[in-house]
């Protein structure tokens, strides 16, 4: 609501609301990468709706009637290790812009969300520790990524408040912008099958999984909320096995997976 909802409705009246605003809410989501949360946002906007008809505030839902935008099938699209090379090296070449190149590889190499890497702030960030405050976070909850080496080297040194930042200074870039960068510029450069910005999340999920490190650890690095009684009582925050993953992650990247930098190269100039 916070994120995709409140910003287009937000100081208008709900009998005003019709069934196009929301359509155009739904499939501003769907086109950033993320299908899944376009229909769970039509299912809290249509229960929002219903409790308004129920209690007579309203005399019509403007979301009757309206079908999902997306299939509910779970992706589970990844990058191989070649693919992660194609995608690095052809991006470093690409005419995209620097901040889009940046921001993408972010995503790969600490596993957040893409909305969240897009509102990164520099104030956020205190020496290798990356603290993101629980509005900004999908389930509400302060959330601390280490920043490896090699995504304090993305980060670099700036003055901007955001490590993302839009052309229009003082904001961040939208989040749809990372996919349309990676859909008008990116793919169609690369040897790739189709992808989206939050596979590279889950490209850097499955890469620490192959790592060794266990699903509690992967959890927490993603940020995932934990269920169950184990939820209230296991509040130990994992900060060194956190540390330990994302270092990992990073190394296997760095040391083995891009280790090759050259023979892509070469294969662009012939």
């Amino acid at each position: 609501m916070k994120v995709d909802v409140l910003p287009h409705l937000k100081g208008r009246f709900a009998e005003d609301i019709k069934k196009r605003d929301i359509i155009l809410i739904l499939e501003g989501i769907v086109e950033r990468g993320a299908p899944t949360a376009s229909n769970n946002t039509l299912r809290l906007v249509r229960k929002m709706f219903n409790f308004a008809v129920e209690r007579d505030l309203l005399e019509s839902s403007p979301v009757v009637g309206m079908k999902q935008l997306a299939k509910n099938n779970a992706r589970d699209r990844m990058l191989s290790d070649d693919e992660i090379r194609e995608f690095w090296f052809r991006l470093d070449i690409s005419d995209m812009d620097d901040m889009m190149k940046r921001g993408l590889k972010l995503i790969l190499v600490t596993g957040q969300r893409p909305g969240e890497i897009a509102n990164m702030q520099r104030s956020e960030i205190n020496g290798s520790w990356w603290t993101l405050p629980g509005e900004k976070v999908k389930n509400g909850k302060t959330h601390r990524v280490y920043l490896s080496p090699l995504a304090l080297e993305l980060i670099g040194d700036g003055n901007e408040e955001f490590v993302i930042e839009s052309p229009r200074r003082g904001q961040p870039v939208n989040t749809t912008s990372l996919a349309h960068a990676l859909n008008r510029r990116g793919i169609v450069k690369m040897n790739i099958e189709d992808f989206r910005p939050h596979d590279l999340r889950r490209t850097a999920a499955t890469g620490i999984a192959r790592l060794g490190f266990s699903n509690e650890v992967i959890g927490r690095v993603l940020n995932h909320t934990i269920q169950g009684i184990t939820a209230v009582y296991n509040r130990y925050r994992y900060d060194d096995q956190v540390e330990e993953a994302l270092t990992a992650w990073a190394d296997l990247l760095e040391h083995e997976i891009l280790a090759t930098q050259t023979e892509v190269l070469e294969e662009d100039a012939c």
